[in-house]
């Protein structure tokens, strides 16, 4: 049976980091890069991603933001490897998601001044995450960045 549980934000990252350790294929991730600018995750994370593509697991990200925002991102990106793929999507609007090997969802939902986090396998809540992520993935609008203009 599907499960939708609640994660208190206190326990967001520590939760993903530890379903990103189970991926085998893929994740799938939006970024907020105003905020990721602003206030970047630990380097632990993404020394996790690193071990992830280096595993050969495929990392799709779509950023979304200001164009000093995405500037700045591009100027500390992390990656560049074959299996790293980065879009930006300035048109559509922005839902905080990942998605691991299509099977286990994180999302946030926001309300005026607070955001929830969730987790769930629900078939169709990852159906709807992944038609939404491979929308703005794919948006007319949309401007791929390849790994060897991403590195730093």
């Amino acid at each position: 049976m599907p499960t939708l549980q609640e994660v208190s934000s206190d326990h967001i990252l520590e939760k993903v980091m530890a379903v990103v350790r189970s991926a085998r294929r893929l994740i799938r991730a939006t970024m907020d890069l105003d905020e990721e600018v602003r206030k970047p995750l630990p380097e632990e994370y993404f020394l996790l991603l690193q071990q992830k593509l280096a595993q050969g697991v495929h990392l799709y990200r779509v950023g979304f933001g200001s164009d000093e925002a995405i500037s700045l991102f591009l100027q500390q990106q992390p990656f560049s490897h074959p299996e790293y793929h980065f879009s930006i999507n300035k048109k559509d609007p922005y839902r905080r998601i990942i998605l691991i090997d299509d099977r286990i969802l994180f999302f946030a939902r926001q309300k005026q001044n607070s955001r929830r986090f969730f987790t769930t396998d629900d078939p169709q809540s990852i159906a709807d995450a992944l038609f939404y992520f491979i929308h703005v993935s794919n948006s007319s609008d949309v401007q791929s960045i390849s790994p060897s203009t991403t590195a730093s």
